[in-house]
């Protein structure tokens, strides 16, 4: 959550936050407590990224399906923060429970 805190707060839009764009990579840190951290997590592969600089807003509805907001299956908002907010839910959901909240096979589907 930090990397896309960091994204939005330069006004970037990931626009395909899913479990293939989240890396891991070793790595030993010592944190304020004095404890450990073994893991850091990236976010990667920034190829449809959007802008939220108020010049003009990304409207296209790219991205994976099961991660994709209603905002932009409906095409009723550009790039802003709640897309990739919405994409970050959609894995929480799917780590908990073990399944997608959304499950289709195209955009009409997941209208539905």
């Amino acid at each position: 959550m930090l990397a896309l805190e960091y994204c939005h707060n330069k006004k970037i839009i990931h626009r395909d936050i899913k479990f293939q764009n989240i890396l891991l990579a070793h790595h030993i840190e010592t944190l304020p407590d004095n404890s450990s951290s073994g893991i850091k997590i990236k976010l990667c592969d920034f190829g449809i990224f959007g802008t939220n600089r108020g010049l003009s807003t990304e409207k296209s509805t790219a991205g994976s399906l099961k991660f994709m907001s209603p905002e932009l299956l409906t095409g009723k908002t550009g790039s802003t923060p709640k897309i990739d907010v919405w994409s970050v839910g959609c894995m929480l959901h799917a780590m908990m429970l073990g399944y997608y909240p959304f499950d289709a096979d195209d955009r009409e589907g997941l209208k539905k």
